[in-house]
Order: structure tokens, then C-alpha cells, then sequence
């Protein structure tokens, strides 16, 4: 992996993480080689990773190297993907561990599209999400009808 930064929002959890809970693990592991950096010591430190997720099977999407141990997250970027040891650099007194129990952690996106046709047609339907009443309801199909040519279908 040649960028350090990743858009968190990329990060997915596949299999349901046991307790959510700050947890604590066994600081032995391995360390390996990682793809991100440390953070830097000193005044000039940066903060904190709000998240890390340790003791996991993360796949990095990464030919050179496939799997990592641990992730950090800082804001809305992973800073930190490698070995236990390495991970815990960015570890502050404020950042939540989770355990993932060797779980896997794989990235992932988030697919925001629409089919054009059926989106399209969506587009015309009734929207009844915001009726907060019966009458509401009643009305808001009144009005449609009204408007709709005689023998044509309501959809919403």
C-alpha cells in the first residue's frame, strides 16, 4: 500500500465484532511490516487515532501484503494499518480498542447509485414518507388523483 491515508468510510466490519467496548489484548504480537506511518514523537505530535482495531485478519488489499493484525483511525482516515505493536503508536488516552477476536476486517464502500428507468419512474411516485396522519395520507392521494388521468395507476 503506497498512500498512508485512506477515507475511513472504506473501512468494513464483516463479521459482527464481539464487544464494541474498549478492550484491552496481548501487546505480544508480532509485529509486521507496515504500509502507513508512525506517529511522530515530541511537541509536534499529531493527536490521537480515535479508533483501532486490533487482534483482527485485515485484508489489505494489498498483492505485496495481503493481511495486516491492526487498523488505526484517525478523524475519517485509517493512519495506520500493520502489526499490533506498530498500531499501538497512535493509541492515546481517548482511543477506543476494539478486539476483533481474529475476525476479519475487509474495506469496503458504500454504493450510492439508481437504474436510470426505474429511478426515473421512482422520481413521479407519491411520496407518502412525511404524512404524519391519516388525513395527511388521505389528502396527499386526493391530491394525486385529482391530477392523475382517469384509468391511470397511483404508484407511491
Amino acid at each position: 500500500m503506497s498512500r498512508p491515508y485512506w477515507p475511513a468510510w472504506l473501512v468494513a466490519i464483516v463479521a459482527l465484532l464481539a464487544p464494541v467496548a474498549a478492550a484491552t489484548h496481548d501487546m505480544k504480537a508480532t509485529p509486521t511490516k507496515t504500509a502507513s506511518s508512525t506517529p511522530p514523537a515530541g511537541p509536534a505530535a499529531p493527536p490521537a487515532a480515535d479508533l483501532i482495531i486490533s487482534n483482527a485478519k485485515i485484508f489489505t488489499v494489498d498483492r505485496g501484503r495481503p493481511e495486516a493484525q491492526a487498523v488505526a483511525i484517525l478523524g475519517e482516515r485509517i493512519v495506520s494499518v500493520g502489526g499490533t505493536n506498530e498500531v499501538m503508536a497512535w493509541r492515546g488516552p481517548q482511543t477506543r480498542v476494539i478486539d476483533a477476536h481474529g475476525r476479519r476486517v475487509v474495506p469496503g464502500f458504500n454504493d450510492a447509485h439508481l437504474h436510470f428507468v426505474s429511478g426515473g419512474f421512482e422520481l413521479d411516485n407519491l411520496d407518502l414518507k412525511h404524512a404524519r396522519s391519516k388525513d395527511e395520507f388521505v389528502k396527499a392521494i386526493a391530491a394525486r388523483a385529482a391530477s392523475t388521468p382517469k384509468g391511470e395507476w397511483i404508484e407511491g
